[in-house]
């Protein structure tokens, strides 16, 4: 979730579910069908602790404001308020979150007033669309920003191509996928300079590579975004697309400024395969900035093609040289297959959720090297859905359940297992960690890969005590061995 100020639509998170409910109002579904499709589509935001009070928050201002504010709404929307949920995003800003509590005591006092009459919302009129083909390359001309001349602007001309096209996540909207060549023109390009282009040059991220070099730095040494606040360093290949309208009657489409060059197939790019209506709509207002910007950055850098259509920064050279120069090569994984460790809860999360100073039982089941080259473990773990007072012995464990690993939102496959980086040993907690032995490991089918929510450093353990309060009182079922769900019928308060 990104934030950029105090107010309580300015973040990611809140901006969604306002955007996301009223679209479904403005398709004329009901005030219980906005919600229950809200839930379907957005239900994951419940599952990640730092953004359930935010999705809460929206919802209920903004069914306040249409005159929709159900009690059930209100009443989830104050019970966060009453936690100031969402302030530890501001826990290191200089006045500790001030801003945000003003936000809430403001977003309190309207909850607690009479809302207005109910609204009524028009249907929202999609106009007609003029799609470009996919391969299509078009001359563009822009205003280039130059930073080294205080923003200077420049008129140049660069190459755009369409490699597919989505459904808006929030306008319902068609959404072109374009790349832009690694190129800037001073006249408008020709036939051959497009033909020489396609072949010859590179694409242009949509990346900013010294964020992602930080996050690479970041995940070798087991520590959060430090730009996303997520659970661990998300590093992944760079983004080499972006999502634009391609509707002409939209008022910010530069059709003056566009001059069809070619339609022709281009480098291969494997963004374009993973369209599934998750675009975020896409304006021209802001193409030249960004553009601008992304051509300072990458003028001299190197990217890597490590795959059919796939890039990546670091190049795997220069990987080598940062993990030679942070990385202890001796640093592998100590526990055990089967180990189980007592982990008291210690940190100002676990005094919130009310556990500070318990105990739980943590089991190692699996492990995985991340780096062919080096001795460098994670390991997959899971948790007893027990909480002790004091450490607890192996016979403790023997009819104990494992916990569930997000909240009981709707009818799923239950997650019970995460991944904790076995390097970083600087943050390792040994003084609240103690071996208690090691014993049989209990089916777990979710020893999967590759859903980073569950990856996490030592310094983030206490994030899971919220699922012990989730789970209080709450059954799941066993399908098959190994295999849990939990039955959603409608959420709970």
């Amino acid at each position: 979730m990104g934030a950029w100020g105090t107010s309580l639509y300015a973040n990611d998170t809140t901006c969604d579910i306002r955007d996301m409910y009223i679209s479904y109002l403005e398709k004329q579904l009901t005030n219980q069908e906005a919600y229950d499709k809200l839930m379907e589509e957005c239900g994951d935001y419940l599952e990640i602790p730092e953004d359930e009070p935010l999705f809460w928050y929206a919802l209920a201002d903004t069914q306040w404001k249409m005159g929709r504010l159900t009690p059930d709404v209100k009443a989830k929307a104050m019970e966060w308020i009453d936690k100031e949920g969402g302030l530890d995003l501001w826990a290191e800003s200089k006045d500790k979150g001030a801003g945000w509590k003003k936000t809430l005591e403001k977003l309190r006092v309207k909850l607690e007033s009479e809302q207005p009459k109910e609204k009524k919302i028009r249907k929202k009129v999609i106009p007609f669309q003029n799609p470009w083909s996919v391969n299509d390359v078009y001359a563009y001309k822009m205003k280039f920003y130059s930073q080294a001349e205080k923003g200077a602007q420049h008129e140049k001309y660069i190459l755009i191509q369409k490699i597919g096209e989505e459904k808006g996540r929030l306008s319902g909207d068609i959404i072109m996928r374009v790349q832009v060549f690694d190129r800037l023109f001073d006249d408008t390009p020709t036939l051959d300079d497009a033909v020489e282009t396609i072949r010859n040059c590179r694409l242009l991220p949509f990346d900013n590579p010294s964020i992602q070099e930080k996050r690479y730095r970041s995940r070798l040494l087991g520590e959060p975004d430090i730009h996303q606040r997520s659970s661990l360093s998300i590093y992944k290949p760079i983004s080499m697309s972006q999502g634009l309208d391609q509707d002409y009657l939209y008022p910010s489409y530069p059709k003056e400024a566009l001059t069809y060059i070619c339609t022709t197939e281009g480098p291969a790019n494997k963004q374009h395969e993973r369209l599934n209506g998750s675009a975020s709509q896409g304006v021209w207002d802001w193409l030249d900035r960004s553009v601008s910007l992304m051509f300072e950055l990458w003028k001299g850098v190197k990217y890597e093609i490590i795959g059919d259509g796939t890039f990546e920064y670091p190049s795997r050279e220069y990987q080598k040289s940062i993990k030679a120069e942070i990385l202890d090569p001796s640093n592998i994984s100590f526990w055990n297959i089967g180990d189980v460790y007592a982990y008291q809860f210690h940190t100002e999360e676990a005094r919130r959720c009310g556990v500070y100073g318990k105990y739980v039982a943590i089991q190692k089941i699996g492990e995985e090297r991340f780096f062919d080259e080096s001795n460098d473990f994670t390991m997959q773990a899971h948790i007893f859905d027990k909480l002790f007072d004091t450490i607890p012995l192996l016979k403790d464990l023997e009819k104990v359940r494992l916990l569930p690993l997000e909240s009981p939102s709707k009818t799923k496959i239950l997650n019970a297992s995460f991944w904790v980086s076995m390097y970083g040993r600087d943050i390792y907690p040994r003084d609240h960690l103690t071996w208690i032995g090691n014993m049989h490991v209990p089916s777990n089918a979710t020893i999967r890969k590759g859903d980073w929510y569950y990856w996490v450093n030592w310094s983030e353990m206490d994030r899971w005590c919220e699922y012990f309060k989730y789970w209080q009182g709450m059954e799941y079922e066993i399908l098959e061995e190994g295999v849990f769900s939990h039955t959603y019928s409608k959420h709970k308060k």
